[in-house]
Order: C-alpha cells, then sequence, then structure tokens
C-alpha cells in the first residue's frame, strides 16, 4: 500500500514539474500590454552609406504578415562594388519574453553588387529559420509555430537588422546596424 502511495505522489510530482515548466515557456498576453514599442523605424550612415529599417506597425496581428524592410544607400560620388553573402542585409530577430532567437539563413557567399551614386538595395524580409532536434521541445514548438503560419507567434520582437559587406574599391568591411521592435498579440 505504501508503495502505491508512493508510486502515486511521485507521478503527481512528476506531472506538476511538467506542467510547470510548460507555463514557463507560456506566454501571457498581459505581459505584452506592459511592453512599449521603441522604435519602428531606425536609421544610421556613415561617411558613404545610408543604411535604414523599418517595419510597418508598432502591433500586428498573429494572422497577419510582418512587414520588415530595410535599404542601404549608396551616399559618395562614386560607383562602388559591394561583395555580401545571399543577400546585403540580413535580419537577426528575437522573441524577447522568451528569449528565443529566430535564426535568418545565408546560402551563398562572394556575390557582388555594383551600386551607382544615390543607388539603394532594398530588401524585404522572409520568413526563414529552423531548429534542431536537440533544441527543447518549447523552442521547437515555438518555430513550428513560426514557419507554419504567415504571422508570427505572439511576442515582443527586436530586430536587429544588419549590412555586412567589403568594398572592393577601398579594401574596407563595412558593418552598420539599426534595430526595431514590435508586438505581435491576438487581438
Amino acid at each position: 500500500m505504501v508503495k502505491k502511495w508512493l508510486g502515486v505522489s511521485c507521478l503527481c510530482i512528476v506531472f506538476f514539474v511538467a506542467c510547470q515548466a510548460r507555463n514557463d515557456q507560456q506566454l501571457n498576453p498581459d505581459e505584452l500590454d506592459k511592453i512599449d514599442v521603441q522604435q519602428t523605424v531606425d536609421e544610421v550612415a556613415n561617411e558613404e552609406f545610408s543604411f535604414h529599417v523599418e517595419t510597418e506597425k508598432a502591433t500586428y496581428h498573429s494572422d497577419e504578415a510582418i512587414i520588415l524592410e530595410a535599404e542601404i544607400t549608396n551616399t559618395t560620388d562614386d560607383t562602388i562594388t559591394l561583395t555580401h553573402s545571399a543577400t546585403a542585409i540580413n535580419f537577426n530577430i528575437e522573441e524577447k519574453i522568451r528569449g528565443y532567437t529566430i535564426p535568418y539563413a545565408v546560402h551563398e557567399i562572394g556575390l557582388t553588387t555594383e551600386l551607382a551614386p544615390g543607388e539603394s538595395i532594398v530588401e524585404r524580409y522572409e520568413k526563414s529559420g529552423g531548429y534542431a532536434e536537440e533544441d527543447d521541445d518549447f523552442y521547437q514548438a515555438f518555430m513550428k509555430g513560426f514557419l507554419d503560419k504567415e504571422g508570427f507567434p505572439i511576442g515582443y520582437y527586436l530586430v536587429h537588422a544588419e549590412t555586412d559587406f567589403y568594398v572592393k574599391e577601398r579594401d574596407e568591411y563595412v558593418n552598420l546596424q539599426a534595430t526595431v521592435d514590435f508586438i505581435v498579440s491576438d487581438e
């Protein structure tokens, strides 16, 4: 009889701990009400380039496509050749409440783009990412939800847009970063 109660008690404890861990990873929508979006537009510049990133809105619905766009502009009087990865602009995204990072895949390196004076490269964010079998179950579920629908899972997102390339004519590397944030809710 004691063994039976001990077994039932152990099962109850395991169940309670599992439920608590699950609840720690779930997002309470009230948490989103406490967050103020800091900026939907950011721009940085150096002597040769300006870099602009923008999200269309501060708050999106979870079924709505997220509009993120970044632009790098040649502000010199010369045509410049950029050597970069598959894209000259990367979008590094983090869901801040859960602490999850959404990877941005780079498929190629060594591509070149020529920019005339005043000319720009404009990139619109396209979903990418994935997870590994060794990632925890909560992250895998988050990424499956992210990849399976048009919108993003409910949360608070920080986007670190980055342009990282080599300028052949000046034998220099350029890295510019700009940050925007937004909320995704069901309201």
